[in-house]
């Protein structure tokens, strides 16, 4: 691994040069509060940032293409995840137990979420789904139910609800639709 230490703090930069992050790479590490991935990088391992409790900011590159099984479990000091259009499968487990994270966007090319990938992020107040697919994965596997619970507020591309896919919130007494100002989200606001 290429790794810049930024004036010796616990900010660490992946360096360019750096293709995947392995399995377990980081795993335990304590001391890291922020992760700075690369557009280089087409992969994060199996549990490659599991139980870095102090990793409060990570910036996914736009090479990544998947996120491994357990890729940040039990990173309890993360606040927010961006998952770029970039990637195309969230592993199972992938931000399990994740308690402090609020908000969460999914880019348009996500296309698989595994099943538990949010379970235990009761923090969850925010989900911005961009993706057709990911937005059917999301409502049709045990992502959904752990993704969207604790979410307060969640908001989905119109035309990723145009079809007969399984329409979780469509169904969801606990929710109303509203639709944003600019036409292109529906909000769902839990009651």
């Amino acid at each position: 691994y290429f790794i810049k230490n930024l004036d010796g703090s616990s900010e660490i930069e992946i360096d360019s040069s750096c293709t995947q992050i392995y399995q377990y790479a980081f795993f335990g590490r304590a001391d890291i509060t922020s992760v700075s991935i690369p557009d280089s990088v087409t992969s994060i391992g199996e549990s490659a940032f599991g139980f870095c409790t102090s990793l409060t900011s990570v910036t996914i590159g736009d090479g990544v293409t998947s996120i491994g099984y357990e890729a940040f479990y039990r990173c309890s000091s993360l606040t927010s995840i961006t998952i770029p259009d970039s990637v195309t499968s969230i592993g199972s487990y992938a931000f399990q137990n994740c308690n402090s994270l609020t908000s969460v966007t999914i880019g348009e090319g996500v296309t698989s979420i595994g099943t538990y990938a949010f379970d235990g992020c009761g923090s969850l107040t925010s989900v911005t789904i961009e993706s057709n697919y990911a937005y059917k994965s999301a409502t049709s596997t045990l992502a959904c139910e752990y993704l969207l619970q604790y979410a307060t507020e969640v908001r989905v591309l119109t035309i990723c609800i145009g079809d007969s896919t399984n329409r979780y919130l469509e169904n969801a007494n606990n929710f109303t639709k509203t639709t944003s100002e600019d036409r292109l989200y529906y909000i769902y606001t839990k009651i």
